[in-house]
């Protein structure tokens, strides 16, 4: 039985996730983590995406995206088709990069893109690497609550909206949300509604946010 199409939603908010081949390495060095990271940008660019978050690890990546033209499927076949060919062009390498199909996830709601949000930029913590995401330099977290410069193509406002309005408040209660996981028992999957909302998150969501705390 062949697979189920991936669902292709405009203004779609998508969990987007790849890993290695095998579980192979997809980075050898900061010069591959920088130039991921770039590509990343100039995806984002090139599809008029929105970036919420991103992390990216030795052996896989994850990015939250919004899609205003329906297109999660060919901005991630970009990314990673361009970033293969880098790798195995600087480190004399030959074969797949990435396993066959990426994975994604539609976010539906306020609080799932909060839980989302955090769950990727945990992922060093997940891992064994650090202590706190903020020491992380390949992920959104450090911007995300301003102790660090954001890469022009990262937009974390729709993230800290869901905690206040006031941008200062908003950083100060996403940093809060964020370390709050690290007390609690890890749940290796972030947050999904046990009964789906028929309303997707869309760019011009009308309403108050979900204040979070």
């Amino acid at each position: 039985m062949g697979r189920a199409p991936r669902p292709l939603v405009r203004d779609g908010v998508y969990h987007a996730t790849t890993r290695g081949v095998r579980g192979l390495p997809i980075v050898l060095d900061d010069d591959d983590r920088a130039h991921w990271l770039s590509l990343l940008g100039y995806v984002v660019r090139r599809h008029d995406w929105i970036c919420s978050a991103f992390c990216l690890m030795t052996n896989h990546w994850h990015a939250v995206v919004q899609t205003p033209n329906a297109d999660i499927s060919a901005g991630i076949h970009r990314l990673n088709g361009i970033y293969a060919r880098y790798l195995n062009d600087r480190h004399g390498l030959a074969g797949h990069v990435f396993e066959r199909r990426f994975n994604s996830t539609l976010v539906e709601s306020d609080r799932q893109l909060a839980e989302t949000a955090r769950y990727v930029e945990l992922n060093p913590v997940r891992a064994g690497i650090c202590d706190d995401p903020t020491d992380w330099p390949w992920s959104s977290h450090a911007a995300a609550i301003g102790a660090a410069r954001p890469p022009r193509f990262l937009d974390t406002s729709a993230v800290r909206a869901v905690f206040s309005t006031d941008d200062a408040l908003a950083r100060q209660r996403y940093r809060a949300f964020v370390l709050d996981r690290l007390l609690e028992p890890d749940q290796p999957k972030p947050y999904s509604p046990a009964n789906r909302s028929a309303s997707r998150r869309t760019r011009s969501a009308a309403g108050s946010p979900t204040t979070l705390r």
